[in-house]
Order: C-alpha cells, then sequence, then structure tokens
C-alpha cells in the first residue's frame, strides 16, 4: 500500500504497516478507504504494544457532523485524536469545506461529548469482526440449548410441537437474513449496498450511523447465532423427549 504523499501522518506512526484496512468480516465487501481520505486514527481497542491505525474517509466525517449525531467540529476534532491548538476548530472546518463538507456553527449536537462513542467506522467494524470471532470460539451454545431445552420441557403450558419445528423456524430465520443482507450502508471500509426499500435502507443508514458501522456487523453476527442456537435447542428438545417416550415404554 502506497502512502500519498500529502497524507497527514499522526503521532506515532511509523510504517504503512501499522495502517489496518482489511479487518473486514465476511459476507462484506472491501471498498479501499484511501481513495477518499481525511485523516489516520489510532486504534482505541488494540491490546497489542505497536499502534494499529484506521483511515477516517471524507464521508465519515461528514455522517458524524450532519448524520444524526451532528457533532460539532470540537467534538470531531476529539473524535479524530487532534491536538488542541489556536483555532484549532476553524482549521478543521476550513479543511472540511475543501472537501465539500459544511459545517453549521450554530446547529446543536445530538450527543454530548462525553457520550459520544469514540470508535472510527474502520475500527468499530474490526472490532466486530473479532466479536464474530469470540462467538465463534467461545460462545457457550451446547449448553445454553440444553439450559433451554430443559426450561421448555418443565413447562406443562409449552407447546413442544411448535418448538421443534424446524422448517418454519430456518424459513423466518433465512428471510430475516435475506433482508439485512440486501442492505449495506456508507460505512468506511465496507462496499455499500441498497435495496429496493427506500425506508429500510434509511433506517439501516441512521442505525448504523448511530453504531459506527458496529451494529451492521453484530446484526449479522447474532442473527446467524440465533439460528444455529434455535436449531440446537430444537433438536435437543426432541432427543429429550423421544428418550422420555423410550423409558415409558420399557
Amino acid at each position: 500500500m502506497e502512502l500519498n504523499a500529502s497524507m497527514e501522518l499522526p503521532e506515532g506512526f511509523t510504517d504503512k504497516s501499522d495502517i489496518c484496512i482489511d479487518e473486514i468480516p465476511s459476507g462484506f465487501e472491501k471498498e479501499d478507504p484511501q481513495q477518499d481520505h481525511f485523516s489516520l486514527v489510532q486504534g482505541r481497542t488494540s491490546t497489542s504494544h505497536k499502534p494499529v491505525f484506521y483511515h477516517v474517509t471524507t464521508d465519515e466525517v461528514n455522517r458524524r457532523i450532519n448524520g444524526i449525531e451532528k457533532l460539532n467540529s470540537s467534538s470531531m476534532a476529539c473524535n479524530l485524536k487532534k491536538s488542541k491548538v489556536k483555532n484549532g476548530g476553524e482549521i478543521l472546518r476550513k479543511k472540511l469545506e475543501e472537501r465539500g463538507v459544511e459545517v453549521n456553527l450554530n446547529k446543536r449536537q445530538n450527543v454530548t461529548p462525553n457520550t459520544i462513542i469514540p470508535l472510527t467506522e474502520a475500527e468499530a467494524v474490526h472490532f466486530g469482526k473479532d466479536l464474530g470471532k469470540s462467538i465463534d470460539e467461545a460462545y457457550p451454545r451446547d449448553e445454553l440449548a440444553e439450559e433451554f431445552a430443559s426450561e421448555a420441557l418443565s413447562n406443562d403450558s409449552a407447546q413442544l410441537e411448535s418448538l421443534v419445528e424446524l422448517d418454519a423456524f430456518r424459513e423466518c430465520m433465512a428471510s430475516l437474513k435475506n433482508v439485512f443482507s440486501s442492505v449495506v450502508p456508507p460505512c468506511t471500509g465496507l462496499r455499500p449496498k441498497a435495496s429496493n426499500n427506500v425506508d429500510l435502507n434509511l433506517d439501516m443508514e441512521r442505525f448504523s450511523q448511530a453504531t459506527h458501522g458496529m451494529g451492521i456487523i453484530t446484526n449479522h453476527l447474532w442473527l446467524q447465532e440465533l439460528t444455529t442456537l434455535g436449531t440446537d435447542m430444537a433438536k435437543e428438545i426432541k432427543e429429550k423427549v423421544e428418550s422420555k417416550k423410550e423409558n415409558n415404554a420399557k
């Protein structure tokens, strides 16, 4: 990866290998953030001794300033980890205006600086990918499925026939997966995709802005996990019911 000569390099940056651009979860297409580069920001969640940096694009800054958060230039500078300098807000606004991003000085933020999620979109997506890995490796599926099955079997009012009807459950979850997969809102590092449902596109875009992209990733993760968990639970219930029938028949 070649760095643009005009790219402003932050404190602590030593080499282009410090920049993380490939941590995209499966099921999403990558889009090179360098094409719309605005700033490099050191990650906040890295556990390595070596700093990790993420691209922030002009579009991302625009989403945070003119999207649902409506950050002012001071809050935006804080999120970009810019050092406090004289006329820093004015410098940032001028840079944004040169990129076509308008900053309204009189508008009110929808969030306050101490409640802003500080993650950049690229880091939030990376965090979501790591969460998926943790779920794959450590989520207690078997224990939960067994616990849910035991709870259902101990409930006299539970409709066990409905709980073991896997075809209907899988069809429902597959439909949800298709809906979630039909939209990828604009987010740094991800190739956007729109569905034919304009309202869905707008709602998903607002949700993505509120979570800095992480919500879009976790939607897919938990839908997949709940599908697996529901399937395992149904199988567990069916096995327990059949085992009980066999024991009663003896």
